[in-house]
């Protein structure tokens, strides 16, 4: 596991897992939305620095929920923001 507050854009991980995005058609999101720490990894608390990116074996579990919030956001016609996709245990 990588310990980032955000996968940085020339971050292997990162790289990687764009490609895996574009092999089922994410219409609506970028690879780097779903490599975001969330903001209690990088601020001050108890939270700071427990949150990592996922191992590559669990990227298949994003596929079911990148198709809902795909159709979430055609449904809404808005936009939708991920703030944390990710959780590792703590």
């Amino acid at each position: 596991m990588r310990d980032a507050a955000r996968a940085g854009p020339q971050d292997p991980a990162l790289a990687e897992f764009r490609e895996f995005i574009e092999t089922f058609g994410a219409r609506h999101f970028k690879a780097e939305e779903f490599m975001v720490l969330g903001p209690s990894h990088a601020g001050s608390g108890p939270c700071v620095g427990k949150n990592s990116l996922p191992d590559k074996d669990l990227w298949e579990n994003v596929r079911p929920l990148v198709a809902a919030l795909d159709a979430i956001r055609d449904e809404i016609g808005s936009g939708v923001f991920i703030t944390n996709c990710y959780r590792h245990e703590a």
